[in-house]
């Protein structure tokens, strides 16, 4: 027998040098690979801190109610193909289909419901090597897949297939999404295969400033109004498991910070009179400095949406410095991130993932020297953009900025200017995004890149720079899209620089302008646009199947270089 082996390893070896393949090199000193395709730095390993949530509300497909993950999908979806807006039980449950280990640490991966589908997720702290580190990511699939891609695409993160082994490394932060597919000859993966988001963040400890004050918040069921927090000057920290809340208010010059493993699950409740009560979840109004931080969850999966709803789910009115920064929400039943009038606000590191109507992602309005970064956005409907509403008070929008935001989207727009718009807007800046599946269904309006005004007064929006973002695939009817059906609204100085989309749907247009009632639309720009590996120029101005006029807009006020 053991010459047998002998053997057999001598002919293995043999037919590996013919067939031109080495024998593996042993790693050197370092730990790195020398034979590998990919040298690793194995000293640039980091400790990480997965988020973790041990909580009873979270259980496999087949613990839900439904009993297996595809009734548990389909709960959200109605006959007709929309989605549910009902209240729903388990917003949140154990991946079925995933099995991850970073840097030799086992990391909890979570499936939540979307527009179509489910999407799954995990969160990872980097603890050590916080400037310079590698993350080896090790994941397990249910399944073998043929193809394997990480969005975005230039990140570079690449990985590589063994059976249901899929081997990455990850070197920077920011969101990363394994997406998968079955045919080996597709051009681009499959949105409803089973997806992946891992968002990696550098950790920040819990660290109480001097002359703050702290109050711990316990685990289990809050009564209506106990979280209304009026003290300022104080630290609110929600300790790790479940916390049934129904609002939560953030003083001036206070922090509400959630612990890695908080989970808030939101509800309707009643008033005293019988009324509903209609305090939005977590609220800001009229304060200066009011922040929320840490690594929490809220999930709003048993809060009724659609026309009917009664809560919003996280809002800033006329704050100075807001700052919401590290958040997970799951099934936002309306607007899900809002600043109202605000100025210096921050959004930052946070995950959303939704499908009900109105989830709106991250929107600001009438706000000014404002931020929205390092964001991963799935929602039911637009998911990151600006208004006008007036809502928290007229007043002028200006020099705003989302930037390193990666989104997916099911029914509404990705990145906009959209629809509402009573109060002027100007300086407003989109750069160095991402989308990776724009797959809205609502209407010929909702697509990747959107200028929209609807709202019919007289208001400017203008000085508006599109720049530098990566396109994975359009289901959408257009790419690019501006448009106005305001009554005297002015829509002015669009610049689109820098796209690149990689592949879209049979019939999908690279750039509409569509116009109607007395508003106008003037000085639109394109820069260096990559259609589907065509650069768009100036005599596609007179390709039908590319560039599209409708209704009273003017092609001269197109120009493209």
């Amino acid at each position: 027998m053991k010459k047998l082996l002998t053997c057999l390893c001598s002919l293995v070896l043999l037919l590996g040098i013919a067939v031109g393949c080495a024998p593996q090199t042993p790693p050197d000193d370092t730990g790195n690979d020398p034979g590998g395709e990919e040298v690793i730095d194995r000293t640039k390993l980091a400790t990480i801190a997965p988020t973790i949530y041990d909580v009873d509300e979270i259980v496999t497909a087949e613990e839900t109610e439904a009993g297996d993950v595809q009734s548990w999908q389909a709960e959200v979806f109605t006959a007709n193909g929309g989605n549910n807006d009902m209240p729903t039980k388990n917003a949140v449950i154990k991946s079925p289909w995933h099995t991850l280990n970073i840097n030799g640490t086992d990391v909890p991966v979570y499936t939540a419901r979307c527009g179509k589908s489910s999407h799954s997720f995990a969160w990872v702290d980097i603890v050590d090597h916080q400037d310079d580190f590698i993350l080896e990511v090790k994941l397990t699939m249910h399944r073998t897949y043929a193809q394997c891609v990480v969005l975005p695409e230039s990140r570079g993160v690449t990985p590589q297939i063994d059976g249901k082994e899929i081997l990455s490394y990850i070197k920077a932060y920011g969101s990363f999404t394994y997406t998968f597919t079955s045919d080996a000859t597709a051009n681009v993966t499959d949105p409803t295969m089973t997806p992946l988001t891992i968002m990696v963040t550098k950790e920040e400890k819990l660290e109480i400033p001097v002359g703050y004050d702290v109050q711990y918040i316990e685990p289990g069921y809050h009564e209506t109004n106990e979280l209304e927090f009026t003290e300022e000057g104080m630290y609110y920290v929600f300790k790790p498991g479940l916390h049934e809340i129904s609002s939560v208010r953030v003083p001036a010059d206070s922090v509400v910070w959630l612990e890695r493993g908080a989970y808030l699950k939101c509800t309707d409740r009643l008033n005293d009179n019988g009324s509903h009560n209609t305090t939005t979840a977590i609220h800001m109004e009229d304060v200066e400095n009011p922040q929320v931080l840490g690594r929490g969850l809220l999930d709003m999966g048993e809060v009724l949406g659609g026309d009917g709803k009664y809560k919003h789910v996280v809002n800033a009115s006329r704050c100075q410095s807001p700052v919401v920064k590290g958040l997970t929400i799951i099934n936002a039943n309306t607007w899900t991130m809002c600043f109202y009038n605000c100025d210096d606000a921050l959004m930052e590191n946070n995950m959303l993932l939704a499908y009900r109507t109105y989830s709106d992602g991250l929107m600001m309005s009438e706000c000014r020297n404002s931020v929205g970064r390092y964001n991963f956005v799935r929602t039911g409907d637009d998911a990151v953009e600006f208004k006008g509403t007036g809502w928290g008070g007229i007043a002028e929008g200006s020099n705003c900025l989302y930037e390193y935001n990666d989104c997916w989207t099911d029914k509404g727009s990705a990145y906009c200017l959209t629809w509402e718009s009573a109060c002027n807007m100007t300086n407003m800046t989109f750069r160095n995004n991402s989308v990776g599946f724009a797959q809205p269904t609502w209407s010929g309006g909702n697509n990747a890149l959107d200028c929209r005004l609807g709202t019919d007064v007289e208001s400017r929006w203008g000085d508006v720079v599109f720049k530098d973002i990566e396109i994975y695939h359009v289901i959408s009817p257009n790419v690019i899209i501006t448009q106005m059906s305001g009554v005297g609204a002015v829509l002015d100085n669009i610049l689109f620089e820098n796209i690149t989309v990689k592949s879209t749907e049979l019939g999908t247009f690279a750039y509409t302008m569509t116009s109607s009632g007395n508003g106008t639309i003037t000085n639109i720009q394109i820069k260096n646009y990559n259609f589907c590996g065509k650069l768009i120029t100036t005599a596609d101005m007179d390709n039908p199947a590319l560039i599209k006029f409708e209704g009273t807009a003017k092609r001269e006020e197109l120009t493209i270089s």
